[in-house]
C-alpha cells in the first residue's frame, strides 16, 4: 500500500468518525436545567430563619470554602453541587425580599420556561409563608405569600400568588421535566386568592452526581409538592414547622451545643430537602429516574428530618422550642394536580412520631 492510498485511508476513516460523533451529538443533546429560587425573607418574625435556610442551599451549589465547609451547621454541604452547576445548569436566578413579588416570580417562571428547551428541565424552589384559600369560583386553592410583612396579615389577595399559576407559567413551554418545590404552610386563610414516565437521558453518568443533580437531568414529567398538608375532613391542617436561630451569622467560636441547635435549625423541609440533594451515594433505581421516585424518597427524608429534630430537642431539653411541634406530630409532603388539588393518597398519609414535651416557644411556621 503506497502513502498516497494510506493518506486517502486516513482521510476517510477521519471522517466517517467525525460524522459518527455529530450523528451521535444530534441524538442526544445535553441537557439543561433551569433553576429559580425563591425566599420569603421580607416577614419579620422569620427573616433569619428563611434567610439561614437560603444561606445553607446557596453554598450547596458554590466550590468549597474550608472554613464554611468545616461548620456542623451546614451538614458539609458547600460544594456538593458545584459541579452540577458548573455543567449542566443553564442559569441560577433568586428572588428575595421585596424582589420576590407575584408577578416577579411569575414572569421570572415565564421567562426561564421560554429558555428551556425540550429535552431540558425547569426548576422552583419557594420557601415562604402560605395557606389555603378560596378563589372567587370558590374552590379551595394553595397560595403563596412571598412577600407578606408579618404573619399576621399574609394579605394573599395583594401579595399572594396561587400555586397552579407558578405551575402554568413552569409549563408554558414543552420540556422534559417541570418541577415546583414549596415549603410553606397549608393552614386555611381568610383571603381569595399529570402522568410521568422515567427517562435516562444519554451520555449522563448519574452515579458520579449527587441525588437532585441525577434526577434533574435524567427524570421526566411533572413535580408539584408542598411542605405540608391542607385540612381533610378527618385531618387538621398543617404548617411548614422550623426552628429560629437570629445567631446564626456568628463566626464558629467552638461552642458545640449552640452549634448542635443551629444545625437543626431553619425549615425542617428545606433541612431535609438539602440533605436528600446533596446525598452522593451509589443509587440507581431499578425502573429509572421519575418524579414518583422522587416524591417517595423526598417524603421519607422529610420524615426522618422531622424525627431527629424532635429528638435533639427532647434529648437536650430544649422545651422552650417544642411547644409547637407538641400541637403537630407530623409534616407530610403532599403532591398537587390540576387546580392545585391535592393528591388524595397523600393527605390520607400519616407518618409516626414519638410522644413529645411540652414548653415555652421559640419556633415558627409559614
Amino acid at each position: 500500500m503506497n502513502i498516497r492510498t494510506k493518506l486517502l485511508l486516513t482521510a476517510l476513516v477521519s471522517l466517517f468518525a467525525l460524522a459518527f460523533s455529530s450523528s451521535a451529538s444530534a441524538q442526544a443533546p445535553r441537557t439543561k436545567v433551569y433553576m429559580l429560587f425563591v425566599w420569603g425573607t421580607q416577614t419579620t418574625e422569620t427573616r433569619s430563619m428563611v434567610e439561614l435556610s437560603q444561606r445553607r442551599v446557596e453554598s450547596a451549589f458554590e466550590k468549597p470554602a474550608d472554613e464554611y465547609a468545616k461548620d456542623p451547621r451546614n451538614y458539609c454541604a458547600q460544594g456538593r453541587l458545584s459541579y452540577f452547576r458548573e455543567k449542566f445548569v443553564a442559569e441560577i436566578a433568586t428572588l428575595s425580599g421585596a424582589n420576590a413579588s407575584p408577578i416577579n416570580i411569575k414572569n421570572k417562571c415565564e421567562e426561564l420556561a421560554a429558555k428551556a428547551g425540550s429535552n431540558d428541565a425547569v426548576f422552583v424552589y419557594i420557601l415562604c409563608h402560605g395557606g389555603v384559600v378560596a378563589g372567587r369560583d370558590g374552590k379551595k386553592r394553595h397560595g403563596l405569600s412571598p412577600i407578606a410583612d408579618s404573619v399576621k396579615d399574609l394579605d394573599m389577595l395583594h401579595k399572594g400568588i396561587a400555586r397552579d399559576t407558578i405551575m402554568k407559567a413552569i409549563s408554558s413551554k414543552p420540556h422534559r421535566l417541570d418541577v415546583l418545590i414549596t415549603d410553606a404552610c397549608s393552614v386555611p386563610l381568610p383571603s381569595q386568592l399529570q402522568n410521568v414516565v422515567p427517562k435516562q437521558n444519554p451520555g449522563v453518568r448519574a452515579s458520579a452526581l449527587p441525588y437532585l443533580a441525577k434526577f434533574l437531568i435524567n427524570a421526566e414529567g411533572t413535580v408539584n409538592v408542598n411542605s405540608s398538608r391542607p385540612e381533610t375532613p378527618t385531618k387538621n391542617s398543617e404548617e411548614a414547622m422550623g426552628l429560629d436561630s437570629p445567631n446564626w451569622r456568628t463566626p464558629p467560636s467552638g461552642d458545640v451545643e449552640r452549634f448542635e441547635y443551629e444545625r437543626f435549625a431553619g425549615t425542617v423541609f428545606t433541612n431535609a430537602f438539602l440533605k436528600l440533594a446533596i446525598d452522593d451515594s451509589d443509587y440507581d433505581p431499578e425502573n429509572g429516574w421519575s418524579p414518583e421516585q422522587f416524591f417517595v424518597d423526598l417524603r421519607e427524608k422529610l420524615d426522618e428530618q422531622y424525627g431527629e429534630t424532635l429528638s435533639h430537642l427532647r434529648e437536650n431539653s430544649m422545651l422552650g422550642a417544642i411547644s409547637k411541634f407538641k400541637k403537630q406530630r407530623t409534616q407530610t409532603l403532599t403532591r398537587f394536580v390540576a387546580d392545585s388539588l391535592p393528591n388524595p393518597d397523600d393527605l390520607n398519609y400519616s407518618s409516626r412520631r414519638g410522644s413529645q414535651r411540652s414548653g415555652g416557644s421559640n419556633s415558627d411556621s409559614f
